[in-house]
């Protein structure tokens, strides 16, 4: 449960279990606010979020400066939000994040899910001092309804309006009040591009979704063009865009627990790549009579530590949830 503190004379709004960065609100309310910007120091880089999913596909936009304020914080309908305040990558298709587990942020294969079923749900774990918060990478919503009906119904209503527009100097669609007026160039936007992937799937066709951005100045939060969901590239304005979310998991929501047990000094902050690897596969399935019944295996689990001489000795998964499919995960380590 979020922990809402009104300070003296009713005029900040403290939400301490709000996630990394700043915790009062700057502008709007609790039930739509904003936090302000977050680094990718104190959240996530764009190396971090891409290794999370291994999704390598497309270029790096090497206009964002490591240590910068990569991230802009909202508050929604009791979910804490952090979208990309530039896209990260260029020339990727909504299939590319699908089959990294990028898309969605759900516990399970998705609404619509592609030939190759892929699983939704990663999570990322980030220490802010000693608190450990989860949070689970996904592509904004542009809509209130998936799938979108054909002709762009509900224009205005996802995130990428009601959140990023809020931030933005772009005038269409009455979106008020307006968080802050950042210009097209500090969102990354060029008038006409770039073109951002959003998670819904139209509804006369499975294989399409829509990007937004692409519009002339002054539509760019209406705008949007209809494309495959294989697409990397279209239009005049050339490849598509990946601008990611973060959404937190609250604390008092079910997660794949991270019990690691660590034999070092002073705390430091793993980052987990390859966490799972899904099968339905009986032939991949652990031999261990104990977990036989697995219907989902971890095979491999690899560990990274920034600035830290560390090495894992021993990992393993040593339990699992049948209703979440979730492991706990378990290592000891060694200088």
């Amino acid at each position: 449960m979020l922990e809402t503190l009104l300070s003296t004379g009713g005029k900040a709004i403290y939400i301490g279990n709000s996630g990394p960065g700043p915790k009062t609100l700057v502008a709007g309310d609790a039930n739509m606010g904003w936090f302000g910007e977050v680094t990718d120091t104190q959240l996530f880089g764009i190396n971090q979020v891409t290794a999370a999913g291994s999704m390598y596909q497309g270029d790096d936009n090497t206009a964002l400066t490591p240590g910068s304020m990569h991230w802009l914080k909202f508050i929604w309908n009791g979910k804490i939000i952090y979208i990309a305040k530039r896209p990260f990558r260029q020339n990727v298709s909504w299939a590319d994040l699908y089959a990294a587990g990028l898309v969605y942020g759900t516990r399970d294969t998705g609404k619509y899910p592609l030939a190759t079923p892929k699983h939704q749900f990663i999570q990322m774990p980030k220490y802010e001092g000693e608190k450990l918060w989860v949070l689970k990478p996904r592509l904004p919503t542009a809509y209130n309804t998936d799938p979108v009906l054909s002709g762009n119904s509900g224009t205005y209503t996802g995130e990428w309006s009601q959140l990023l527009g809020r931030c933005s100097v772009a005038t269409d669609g009455s979106i008020t009040p307006k968080f802050a007026t950042m210009t097209y160039v500090a969102l990354g936007w060029t008038n006409s591009s770039p073109d951002s992937l959003t998670m819904e799937t139209l509804s006369n066709n499975v294989n399409q979704c829509n990007v937004r951005g692409d519009g002339g100045s002054g539509q760019i939060m209406g705008a949007y063009r209809t494309i495959l969901k294989t697409d990397r590239v279209s239009g005049a304005s050339g490849g598509h865009y990946w601008r990611p979310v973060l959404e937190l998991i609250p604390d008092d929501q079910a997660k794949d627990p991270y019990a690691l047990l660590y034999r070092t000094l002073g705390p430091f902050t793993p980052v987990i790549n390859d966490v799972r690897q899904w099968t339905n596969s009986p032939a991949l399935k652990v031999v261990s009579p104990k977990q036989k019944n697995w219907a989902y295996q971890l095979p491999v689990a690899t560990y990274s530590f920034v600035n830290q001489a560390i090495k894992p000795s021993a990992a393993r998964g040593t339990a699992e949830s049948s209703s979440l499919k979730a492991f706990t995960i378990s290592g000891s380590y060694v200088a």
